[in-house]
């Protein structure tokens, strides 16, 4: 298994807090969560949230299910549609143009800056 970053840790685990925090008030280990258990925890609401903590709760049992911890992983075989993604703002061509060949070099550097 390989290292994984502290910052991808720390996300994945704050994505997962709601549910292992109401399953601690319930259960003594998390070898007692069942498929149902993760069902009824990740939000009914579509959207990112509910992607998220699915991924998550995921990432937790599969390193606990690799290192023997638990029997089973509940999150396997579950599925989340994930949200649609936004399409982008219309951007005004001719403004962008003026602000990049502007005189004013202060417009000219933010439009660039905001390019890359």
């Amino acid at each position: 298994m390989q290292p994984r970053k502290e910052q991808t840790i720390s996300t994945k685990l704050r994505w997962a807090v709601p549910a292992l925090q109401r399953w601690a008030r319930r259960y003594q280990s998390l070898r007692e969560v069942g498929r149902d258990d993760v069902l009824a925890a990740i939000p009914d609401a579509p959207g990112m949230s509910r992607a998220t903590m699915l991924q998550g709760l995921r990432s937790i049992f599969t390193v606990l299910k690799s290192r023997r911890l638990v029997f089973v992983n509940p999150t396997a075989r579950l599925k989340v549609n994930q949200p649609e993604p936004t399409a982008p703002q219309p951007v005004d061509v001719e403004l962008l143009r003026a602000h990049l060949n502007s005189d004013d070099p202060v417009k000219a550097v933010l439009v660039r800056s905001r390019r890359s």
